[in-house]
């Protein structure tokens, strides 16, 4: 590295004149490096976005990064709280920063901390959607990201600005024909994605890293009948540090349960698990077709066509591989005679660390009216209590709390963007009430107030039940071999 750095500035003048790198220094120095212990990055991320267009920028970064005479255990530190494009970023500005990242990206120990560190930070996550040109079917390559990126006076306005980008789903060629429109599972930078005409085998992807694995084969032979009918989950075993695929099939009232462990099973190595459930034995085949959401190692189903007619949440541990129901809160369903034109719905999320449940209602006409004949209601929002479940496995609800009619249409919460900003979406007509045009907002729990998205699709056709960020954690290694598989 000294050698290196020699030959960027022969002279080792610090005090050369270069606006680019008096800029640059005022950039970096104006936060310290270090506070308390604790490595903030903001400077060098963004040196590594703003001048990083030349090769003379580069090496201009190179001499004023050099310039703090850090070690490389600081570095280190450094880089496992810069975001994933940032870090490749810096693979650029010289050949022994390469080699150290090259080298970090593998080291498992690295990337878990880097992991811990930006799921920490503040940065903005991304919303996942899909478009739809009228044929679900066709809308498979339509995978967006939408990044909400609050601007410094975005708090006296009532909307936010929105950077939409197409996923990219180029590592995969021509195959991506293949692709269901919106992943079924998420966990740590990695999409779980049911494949669509191929018995139901499972795409893993990491954007980030462009790679990608894909799991064949089941316990319960041809999946093409039962498709429609049946839960996914993808999830990070905390204990063991696995991550694992779940299935639950679902015919006549049977359950089937079978889990895939990344790592430890071969690519089309399936182990049946246990699934012992008599609420479901059913009489019909219940809509098992639903959102799934992780809470730290437990991922979780909102489910409905039980025995008795109410919906259910079920629950899978990771670690134990046990499945389990858990009931709703006690909620007052009873509409009166004049809420007939609404129905009930309920949506899981994700807040701070804890299972939220909302209840909302939905329009359904019944009188011809339309959107007249019923008014907006407001919105509950109930958050599960882990830690006073007793020694039956009981989990206890508590009223958060009800939330307004935040807009003139019925909204459907979606997910949190940020601990208190809740994704609520919803419907228009176009001026001409030949289609539906959709509406993104975002309202804060705390403020209360609402603010819409501008930018939004008007083919938006769903909103992902995750907050993507971005990772480093490896699905695989032979992504050649998954691309030979899927052709």
């Amino acid at each position: 590295m000294e050698e290196e750095n020699q030959n960027l500035n022969p002279n080792g003048d610090e005090r050369q004149s270069d606006p680019k790198r008096q800029k640059m220094t005022m950039t970096m120095t104006t936060t310290p490096l270090l506070h308390n212990g604790i490595p903030i990055t903001a400077g060098i991320s963004s040196c590594s976005h703003s001048l990083m267009e030349s090769e003379s920028d580069k090496k201009v970064l190179a001499r004023c990064c050099h310039n703090y005479f850090l070690p490389d255990e600081l570095w280190v530190e450094i880089m496992s709280w810069l975001p994933v494009k940032s870090l490749f970023s810096c693979k650029c500005v010289q050949k022994s920063w390469r080699h150290l990242i090259n080298t970090l990206i593998h080291d498992q120990t690295f990337v878990t901390k880097h992991l811990l560190n930006n799921n920490s930070t503040t940065a903005t996550p991304s919303l996942f959607i899909t478009c739809c040109h009228g044929d679900f079917r066709k809308a498979q390559n339509s995978f967006l990201t939408i990044t909400c990126n609050e601007k410094e006076d975005a708090r006296h306005t009532d909307h936010l600005e929105t950077i939409i980008r197409d996923f990219d789903l180029s590592i995969l060629g021509q195959q991506q024909k293949y692709l269901l429109s919106l992943p079924g599972a998420y966990c740590n930078g990695i999409l779980c994605i049911p494949i669509f005409r191929q018995n139901n085998n499972i795409l893993l992807c990491n954007p980030a890293l462009r790679e990608f694995k894909l799991i064949i084969g089941s316990c319960f032979g041809h999946w093409r009948r039962i498709e429609r009918k049946r839960i996914l989950g993808f999830g990070h075993d905390s204990i063991d540090n696995v991550y694992k695929v779940v299935r639950v099939a679902c015919e006549s009232g049977l359950l089937g349960a079978e889990i895939h462990t990344l790592g430890v099973d071969r690519y089309d190595s399936w182990r049946r698990i246990n699934i012992d459930l008599p609420e479901f034995y059913t009489s019909r085949t219940p809509p098992l077709m639903c959102q799934e959401l992780q809470c730290k190692r437990i991922i979780y189903w909102f489910a409905s066509g039980c025995y008795n007619g109410k919906p259910v949440i079920l629950s899978f541990d990771l670690h134990v591989e046990k499945f389990q129901t858990i009931s709703l809160p006690s909620l007052d369903d009873d509409l009166s005679t004049t809420e007939t034109c609404s129905v009930i719905r309920y949506k899981l999320a994700l807040w701070k660390e804890s299972v939220a449940l909302f209840k909302f209602h939905a329009p359904r006409c019944r009188c011809g009216k339309r959107s007249t004949c019923i008014s907006p209601k407001p919105i509950e929002m109930w958050v599960m209590d882990e830690s006073s479940k007793g020694p039956e496995e009981r989990y206890f609800w508590t009223k958060h709390l009800t939330i307004p009619p935040p807009l003139k249409q019925f909204c459907c919460p979606e997910i949190f963007w940020k601990d208190d900003e809740l994704i609520l979406m919803s419907y228009s007509h176009s001026t001409d009430r030949s289609r539906r045009v959709p509406l993104v907002s975002v309202y804060n729990l705390s403020t209360q107030k609402v603010k819409s998205l501008h930018g939004i699709p008007e083919n938006l056709y769903e909103i992902g039940s995750f907050a993507f960020v971005e990772s480093l954690v490896s699905v695989s290694h032979d992504s050649a071999l998954a691309k030979e598989q899927l052709g």
